[in-house]
């Protein structure tokens, strides 16, 4: 089974080094457009990058396809906040 993870959104968040909010897909034109986001079915998305010293390591995304519902009771700030702290961590593996 091909991975659940759009690779537009990654690639998004990592060059901008900013986190994304997308409360519905279908209102970013590009990313809708996308092969991953049809795929996989992707309704809603948020994401954060994992910063350290200025470098973009990865990132850390919840996404859902039944819509913003399920990523609403989360918000962006409990992502931001644990990318955050998990960056620094990196160094220590």
């Amino acid at each position: 089974e091909a991975p659940r993870l759009s690779h537009g959104i990654a690639e998004r968040v990592i060059a901008s080094r900013r986190p994304l909010v997308l409360t519905d897909v279908g209102d970013d034109a590009d990313i809708a457009a996308l092969a991953s986001v049809a795929r996989i079915g992707l309704r809603a998305a948020l994401a954060a990058p994992l910063l350290r010293r200025g470098e973009c390591l990865g990132l850390l995304s919840l996404d859902s396809t039944r819509g913003v519902a399920d990523l609403a009771r989360w918000g962006l700030y409990p992502l931001v906040v644990a990318a955050a702290i998990v960056a620094p961590a990196l160094d220590l593996l």
